[in-house]
């Protein structure tokens, strides 16, 4: 079924007397094709309303949880290295809490751990070299 969009309204008329009670037929496909239209309009036009209104109230939160976990990772990272490697970085082990609740930014603890190996891989080298 061919649909087309009504661009004069004054091409409509409002149906009298026994055109008003008459029931109107319209193709199922049509009016499935209709309400999931209407459906999407309505869900655009309140993600256009909610949306900012939903950022704004727990954006902040979310930021804040993903602020919060960075931390817990940062601090549990270097919390497993050992000493002397705390040392060559420059950090002294009861520093660890205040870096990493200070927000201290271009260090990333992982990023080290992954190019120097886990405390684990670097026991175990050290027994190798010996």
């Amino acid at each position: 079924m061919k649909t087309e969009s009504i661009t004069n309204f004054a091409d409509l008329s409002t149906p009298t007397g026994a055109e008003r009670n008459a029931p109107v037929m319209i193709d199922v496909d049509y009016r499935n094709q209709l309400i999931a239209e209407a459906q999407l309009a309505r869900g655009a036009a309140l993600a256009r309303v909610v949306g900012p209104l939903f950022n704004a109230v727990f954006g902040k939160a979310w930021q804040a949880i993903k602020a919060a976990q960075a931390k817990r990772r940062n601090f549990s990272a270097l919390n497993a290295l050992d000493d002397r490697m705390l040392r060559d970085m420059g950090i002294d082990r009861g520093q660890i809490l205040g870096l990493v609740s200070s927000g201290v930014t271009g260090f990333h603890p992982q990023r080290a751990l992954a190019e120097v190996g886990t405390p684990a891989n670097l026991s175990n080298r050290d027994s190798n070299a010996a």
